[in-house]
């Protein structure tokens, strides 16, 4: 019997199309070569757009067109923005900060809606402008501001991180994530659907992010082993080579990155799936 197809949809960001990255050496074409040199299975990839959607509904964008035989979802570091203490709604070169709509309301957890629409239903505390081109994405406000902009040495983007930690914001953002995840394994459960969960990268060049990213790490770590479900962590900064698999901006991975994640992938995942991948195993 020849090697028969796996298709899995992947749940995630820009980590499966990132760019400079050469196709061949994203991580999930380097498992897909890895599965199908050992004579495994024939890997493929469904991926999930619709950035804007939770977990379940892009997971359910994949299944309007595709059949799936199982599901990864990928924890993005980028989760470290609901922490703050303020957030920002960018319209064109204006940025604009609210206090987080979290901070009074910590049992609720619509906070892609508020996003989305870039908090316009809040009172802006503040308004700064900043020369910088129209942003595609709401989050993508949080990655390119407070660089230059600093109190006493310290980045105005950190010091909001730390005032959020404060207040236990940053707690919120974990059991936030963890509340889209259980929205998902419900969701795979009625489809009798195999989830595994990625874990979020780290942020080696900025503390108070990699301290919420490895505050995710640890929670899922403990948590995931309790809903059955696979849990793949990423908590190096270098590979076993000693090689760092990040870019100098601390937060895209580098092709030696993809490598250590395919790898990771590789060895906590997929041993799980053999009764999926060889249906009359015994």
């Amino acid at each position: 019997m020849g090697m028969r197809d796996f298709t899995l949809g992947i749940v995630g960001g820009c980590l499966t199309h990132q760019g400079g990255i050469a196709k061949s050496e994203l991580y999930h074409r380097r498992l897909a070569k890895h599965l199908e040199e050992s004579g495994r299975a024939r890997l493929r990839v469904r991926i999930a757009r619709d950035f804007h959607l939770d977990y379940d509904g892009r997971l359910k964008g994949i299944l309007s067109e595709h059949r799936l035989d199982a599901v990864l979802v990928h924890t993005r570091s980028v989760f470290v923005r609901k922490a703050s203490f303020f957030v920002t709604g960018v319209n064109g070169n204006e940025y604009n900060y609210y206090l987080n709509p979290f901070l009074f309301r910590r049992g609720r957890h619509n906070w892609l809606e508020e996003e989305n629409e870039k908090f316009s239903r809040r009172r802006a505390i503040l308004r700064r402008r900043i020369d910088v081109p129209q942003l595609s994405a709401p989050h993508e406000a949080y990655q390119g501001e407070g660089h230059a902009a600093r109190v006493g040495g310290i980045a105005i983007r950190d010091l909001i991180l730390i005032a959020g930690s404060l207040v236990g914001l940053d707690e919120w953002a974990v059991r936030n994530e963890l509340h889209s995840l259980a929205i998902v394994r419900d969701l795979c459960r009625e489809l009798d659907l195999p989830m595994f969960v990625l874990g979020p990268g780290r942020r080696p060049r900025n503390y108070w992010q990699d301290r919420i990213c490895r505050k995710l790490d640890r929670r899922l770590e403990r948590e995931l082993p309790s809903w059955s479900i696979p849990y793949c962590g990423l908590p190096d900064v270098y590979d076993s080579s000693g090689e760092e698999v990040y870019l100098p901006d601390g937060w895209h991975l580098s092709a030696v990155g993809h490598a250590y994640v395919a790898e990771q992938i590789s060895e906590a995942l997929w041993p799980s799936l053999e009764p999926e991948l060889h249906p009359n195993h015994v």
